[in-house]
């Protein structure tokens, strides 16, 4: 797209020159004569205006700038300087604005790389939570197990006195 466009300017650029060639030209105007400054501000004029793009040429705000800021500073009584001093007041917005929204980008991405990193710790936290969920349950798993080890210890021992005593009846019986 932008090989057309510059494809397209060079021909217009051709044409221009070629129109310019062909036929008589009229003689200048004298210099310092009024023809001459109004054509000089208009043109410092039309040049920004080029450069804000608004013939389809290729935006260039600095250019645009540079062009309105020397209508301002060699013609100050232009017809064109309100406009001009507009458009620069208007460029100065336009690179604030755009300087604002590149540090609102970039304090998006570190605020979507601090939320990433929040959730990677939130997922780490889970996992030992997780964890120490699981531990508690074997802690209280092996307490269980202890005491009803203990209690059979407990049984079985008593079986054994049992089993003593009903040997000694027997023999006593016997």
């Amino acid at each position: 797209m932008r090989k057309l466009s510059v494809i397209g300017a060079a021909v217009l650029f051709a044409l221009a020159l070629s129109s310019c060639a062909s036929g008589p030209k009229p003689p200048p105007p004298p210099p310092g004569s009024l023809e001459i400054v109004l054509r000089s501000d208009a043109a410092l004029f039309e040049t920004g205006c080029d450069w804000l793009g608004m013939k389809g040429n290729v935006r260039d705000y600095a250019q645009a700038r540079q062009a309105f800021t020397t209508l301002v500073e060699r013609y100050p009584q232009s017809k064109w300087r309100p406009f001009a001093e507009a458009f620069v007041r208007l460029i100065d917005e336009v690179e604030r604005s755009r300087r604002q929204a590149a540090d609102l980008e970039a304090a998006l991405g570190a605020a979507r790389e601090a939320a990433a990193e929040a959730r990677k710790e939130a997922g780490n936290l889970r996992g030992r939570l997780a964890e120490e969920e699981r531990k508690r349950n074997n802690a209280a798993e092996l307490e269980r197990l202890r005491v009803e080890n203990e209690e059979l210890r407990r049984n079985i021992e008593q079986l054994k006195r049992l089993e003593i005593e009903l040997q000694r009846r027997e023999r006593l019986l016997r």
